[in-house]
């Protein structure tokens, strides 16, 4: 009688793999060397997104020491730079999924200005860039929302997401800073983006 096989052998077979193990079963050093040379999966976005994923998930696993979590921390957000690189997904994309991980390291482990993942600051300033507009432009946007085309309600959607996605770090940033006073205005705003 001949074998047959599952359509889960083909998953597994075709699933991206370290030292010819399944990503999810590879240890944290075995993830860290291969974003470590990210030329061996340069083209499989699908590994980087994987890698991602599951450190997003061990990154909040508190039975894990602080210096665990932080350097599954670290490697979500390199997973996810070496995404980008795949050119499928939008730097906006990438942007939302890094300011979530580290505004959950923020809250986490407390802001570190001399540590580019746990500066608040920082992570503000990225997402003004990334933002590229005016407050006023966008108050103005949110008076007609309805009339605008899909791709500027997407606009100011991505806009609210991220703002969202920092308000809990805004305790973080001194109150001197200007980036909490950009924040603090650009929070009023939320409540009236779609």
């Amino acid at each position: 009688m001949q074998e047959s096989s599952s359509s889960n052998d083909a998953v597994e077979e075709s699933a991206p793999s370290v030292e010819g193990r399944e990503i999810a079963r590879a240890s944290l050093d075995e993830l860290e060397t291969l974003v470590s040379c990210p030329d061996r999966l340069s083209d499989d976005w699908q590994a980087w997104e994987m890698i991602r994923d599951l450190s997003v998930g061990r990154m909040r696993n508190e039975d894990l020491g602080a210096d665990v979590q932080l350097r599954w921390v670290r490697l979500a957000l390199v997973a996810n730079r070496l995404k980008r690189r795949s050119g499928r997904f939008d730097a906006a994309s990438i942007l939302v999924d890094d300011v979530y991980v580290q505004v959950f390291a923020i809250y986490r482990f407390g802001p570190r200005c001399d540590d580019p993942v746990l500066d608040p600051v920082e992570t503000c300033r990225a997402v003004f860039r990334e933002i590229h507009e005016r407050l006023d432009d966008v108050v103005a946007a949110t008076k007609a929302w309805s009339s605008l085309t899909k791709q500027e309600i997407l606009r100011l959607r991505r806009i609210k997401n991220l703002l969202n996605i920092l308000a809990p770090i805004m305790r973080f940033i001194p109150q001197e800073a200007p980036e909490y006073q950009a924040l603090s205005q650009w929070l009023q705003i939320v409540p009236r983006l779609p």
